[in-house]
C-alpha cells in the first residue's frame, strides 16, 4: 500500500511539473491569441486522414476547439472538439488543487509552531486516476462517431 501511496505522489509530482512547464507557452499563446498576433488554424496544414477518406479523423476539430479555449468561447470549444474543455477543466482543477496542497505544506512545515495554523485544516490536492485519461478516450471516440454520422445523414449542413 505505501508503494502505491509513493508512485501517485510520484505522478502527481511529475503531473505538476509538466503543469508548470506547460503554463507559460499556454499563457503565450493565449495572449497572442487573442491579440490575433497567432492563429493556428490558418497555417496548419489539413487533416490528413480527412483528405483521404472524406471523413473527420476522431481529433478533428482539436485544433479549432484549443483556439476557441483560449478566446474563452468554451461552448464553441465544446462543439468543436468537447475533450479541450474537459482537459482544460481538469488542468485548471489539478494545478489548482495541488498548488494549494503544496503551499499548504510548505507552510505547516515553515511555520508549524504559530497558533494560526493550529486550526487550518490540512489540504490534498486532486490526484491522477486513470479513469480520467478512460473518460477522455470514451469523449474523443463518442465525438467522433457522432461528427461521422452528421456527416453521413447531413452532409450539407455544418457541424459546427
Amino acid at each position: 500500500m505505501q508503494n502505491k501511496i509513493k508512485k501517485i505522489s510520484c505522478a502527481n509530482d511529475i503531473l505538476f511539473l509538466l503543469g508548470l512547464i506547460l503554463l507559460f507557452p499556454l499563457l503565450f499563446m493565449t495572449i497572442a491569441v487573442n491579440a490575433r498576433i497567432l492563429h493556428p488554424t490558418r497555417w496548419l496544414p489539413t487533416c490528413l486522414f480527412y483528405l483521404v477518406t472524406g471523413f473527420p479523423c476522431p481529433g478533428c476539430g482539436g485544433t479549432r476547439a484549443f483556439v476557441a479555449m483560449l478566446q474563452g468561447k468554451f461552448l464553441t470549444s465544446f462543439l468543436h472538439h468537447p475533450v479541450v474543455p474537459y482537459c482544460f477543466f481538469w488542468y485548471i482543477l489539478f494545478m489548482t488543487t495541488q498548488t494549494l496542497a503544496r503551499l499548504n505544506k510548505w507552510l505547516r512545515c515553515h511555520f508549524d509552531s504559530h497558533p494560526l495554523w493550529a486550526n487550518i485544516p490540512n489540504i490534498s490536492g486532486l490526484s491522477f486516476r486513470l479513469s480520467y485519461v478512460y473518460i477522455a478516450v470514451l469523449i474523443i471516440l463518442v465525438q467522433w462517431i457522432v461528427k461521422i454520422l452528421w456527416q453521413l445523414f447531413f452532409p450539407t449542413l455544418s457541424f459546427v
